[in-house]
């Protein structure tokens, strides 16, 4: 029985999605991945495309199937200040270099960290997504607003992008400072803001 052209390239995807969270988006050339994802490159280009709609189908993969549920969590969260705590001390757990992609940090964020290293097609995708989170971030803001939870002065957009923003600079610290002081320093600083801008 012949296998569903949908199903080799979910695979195919999926596999190269693993590879790149591991390793990074840009540590592998297009033969090197075509080669781990044992295929030939006719079948790659048949069935993903070039190398580009492979890393923006990775991308998207890996929001599909751990980060959409996520909007959930940040629209109906009742404090600012604890989602962030909660969601940097979560990262602060995560760690490189192992096997479990839902312990490892975050191959979106850390993609993110060098989008304008990346492809137009790749950058789209980051860019579309980012303007999913900040729509969520501002969601939560303007509840919290109308609750009295946080300064109505404020404007939304502009504490979205710092929240989110942060969030991004935080796993980049984790990826690369074996300092241990340095992250909880970022993380005081970071809570330290989001606290003005509550009552």
């Amino acid at each position: 029985m012949v296998r569903p052209s949908s199903l080799e390239a979910y695979e195919i995807i999926q596999k190269c999605m693993y590879k790149y969270w591991e390793k990074g988006i840009n540590f592998f050339s297009f033969n090197s991945i075509i080669r781990y994802s044992e295929v030939s490159k006719p079948s790659m280009y048949r069935l993903i495309g070039n190398e580009d709609n492979l890393k923006s189908k990775t991308l998207m993969m890996y929001y599909k199937i751990h980060l959409e549920k996520n909007h959930y969590y940040i629209e109906n969260a009742t404090s600012l200040f604890e989602l962030i705590r909660k969601t940097l001390n979560n990262i602060q757990n995560k760690k490189d270099g192992i096997t479990d992609i839902n312990l490892g940090l975050c191959y979106f964020q850390k993609t993110r960290i060098i989008k304008y290293t990346l492809d137009k097609k790749t950058k789209k995708i980051i860019n579309r997504l980012d303007a999913k989170f900040i729509k969520s971030y501002v969601r939560l803001i303007n509840k919290l607003k109308k609750e009295n939870s946080i300064n109505k002065s404020i404007n939304s957009e502009y504490l979205a992008q710092f929240v989110y923003n942060s969030v991004t600079f935080f796993v980049n610290t984790v990826q690369n400072s074996s300092s241990k002081t340095e992250a909880n320093s970022m993380k005081k600083s970071i809570l330290s803001t989001i606290k003005i801008y509550m009552k």
